[in-house]
This record gives C-alpha cells, structure tokens and sequence, in this order.
C-alpha cells in the first residue's frame, strides 16, 4: 500500500474551543448507550470502553500512542497529532515529523489537543486521560498491547473508520509475501531463529512469539530455540542464562539511549558464555534495524522486507 507523506497539521478552525467540546459532548450524549440508535453522521462503535458513536469521514484524527498512529498510517489515514512526536523511531520518520507536540503517551497535553478541533481521538484503554480525551472529541480506546495480535488491532482501528476493505486487502498482501517467503526459503522450520533485543533501561531480551517479530517468524515457518519458547512479550535472562540466547541464526536489535546500549552490547560481548553461541561460532549474528522491537504492521512490514533480502 502506498501511504501519503505525512503533513503539517492545518491551522485550527474557525470557533472557540468551547463550542468544539459543546459539540463533541453532544455528540458522545447521542450515543452514550449502546441500545440508542447512532447520531445523524456517525456511526456507533464497540471500542473496549463502551460505545463510541465515530463521525462519518473524520478527518482530524488524534493518536494517543505510537501503535494506533503506525495503524493509521497503515491504513492510509494521516493523523493531524501523536502523543510523544520527538521520540518517534525512525520508521515512523523519526524528528522528520512536522506534527505539533500534544505531550505524552503518560501525559497527553489535554488543551494543546482540544485547540486542534479533532473529529476523533484514537488511544489505549484504561488510561487515567481517557474521559478529558472523551469530552474533546469521541475517544476510541483499542487495546494495542502484547497480547494482542497487530493483525487484530488493524482489524479493529479499519472497523472503527469503515476501512474494512481496505484492512482486509492489505493483510492479505502480508499473508501472501510470508507464504511466498516460506516457499522460497524451502524448509524454514529447519533453521531456529532467536531474536534479542539490546533495551537501554532493562537488558538484553529474548523476544517472544506474541510480539510481532516473534509472530512473524512463525508466519514464515521458521523455528524458536528450545530455550525461547513459551515467551509472550519479553524475558530477560541474566547473564549466567546467556546460553538461552543461542540459535542457527541471532537477530539482534537494540533500542534506547546510545551509550546504555553500548554499554549492555558489551557485556553480552564479553560473556565468556557468548562466544559458546551456535550462531556466533557460525557467523550467522546479524543486527537488524530498531523495528524489530515494534509491534506494529509498518514495522512488520519491514521486518518481512530484511527477511526477503536475507532468506528470498
């Protein structure tokens, strides 16, 4: 799918910020109960904190964590804002992004976003902001988060905005390029793949089968080293369990503060059990880019492309 580049966000509408949360209040009042039939102009949606009656065609759109603004993307959607802009990883366009700064994940910066007159607010559940999102525009809350398959959750934001099609045709593509990366690889689950990420702030981490690089990685039909199965998110073994980290091939990532991740490279380095390693002593280590930590379709997307030019 081709995406449009992302762009600046338009001045604010004419009107006072009053009159655009009078608004949006009325029209969350429309449909506050899910047995009320939906407003003239929007449509009601299941979101995981009750129904939410979606506008018709939005087209100012908030995203209040990074997987819902990657999902957007995906989708061909370009939010007007997302929370923690100056952090976003270089897949998503890093410091490139000409979007206004609406705070954080943790703290969204509730005036700044209210100024912007959005149509609607995509975000997590349970979030202490939830209800002041929800009195400035109608707030979509789909959970993101490991467990959940970014499969499902593209699936979820599509039906939200009635882009199902649009969703469908684009997963299909993904399923079609893993089968068609399996067929060429010939027998992928002869090869075990581990997959470490280097996390300034918590260590060296085995990615599990839940994540997106996990998951992906089974898609293919490639194998996880014994010592690797059964992890949904993440798991950190110390440097004594080192040997865990062992596979045909090691896919190594590494995300954070520069000088922390040096310092945790370096002392997986210098293990006396890291040399030990099958895929070390085979040469088969191989640094892949900062989207393997991710658990969106983007970055899976560019997963799919390493492993192409890597196995295809």
């Amino acid at each position: 799918m081709t995406l449009s580049p992302i762009r600046s966000a338009p001045p604010a509408r004419r009107g006072t910020r009053l009159a655009g949360l009078v608004a949006g209040a009325l029209v969350l009042t429309s449909c506050a109960g899910a047995e009320e039939a939906a407003a003239p102009g929007c449509t009601d949606f299941a979101s995981d904190e009750g129904t939410v009656c979606v506008p018709v065609d939005a087209e100012r759109i908030v995203a209040t964590n990074y997987f819902s603004y990657e999902i957007l993307r995906f989708l061909g959607v370009e939010p007007i804002a997302v929370t923690g802009v100056e952090e976003l990883p270089e897949y998503l366009g890093g410091g490139a992004v000409d979007l206004p700064d609406i705070g954080t994940f943790q703290e969204p910066a509730l005036e700044t976003i209210a100024g912007l007159e959005p149509d609607l607010v995509f975000g997590n559940p349970d979030t202490e902001s939830a209800a002041a999102l929800g009195d400035i525009a109608p707030f979509v809350a789909i959970d993101t988060q490991v467990p959940v398959a970014w499969q499902d959750a593209v699936t979820r934001h599509a039906d939200a905005l009635g882009l199902e099609d649009r969703a469908a045709e684009a997963l299909e593509e993904y399923d079609r390029r893993v089968a068609a990366l399996g067929e060429a690889i010939g027998s992928p689950g002869d090869t075990e793949v581990s997959l470490v990420s280097i996390l300034a702030g918590d260590g060296v981490g085995i990615i599990g089968d839940r994540r997106a690089a996990g998951a992906l990685l089974l898609d293919v039909g490639f194998s996880r080293p014994a010592a690797q199965q059964g992890i949904e998110n993440f798991e950190f073994p110390s440097a004594e369990e080192f040997g865990r980290l062992d596979g045909d091939v090691l896919l190594v990532n590494a995300f954070g503060e520069p000088a922390e991740v040096d310092r945790l490279r370096r002392e997986l380095e210098s293990s006396p059990l890291y040399p030990l390693l099958s895929a070390v002593q085979g040469g088969s280590v191989i640094d892949v880019g900062v989207h393997w930590f991710f658990h969106g379709p983007l970055a899976t997307e560019l997963m799919l492309t390493d492993l192409e030019e890597l196995y295809a």
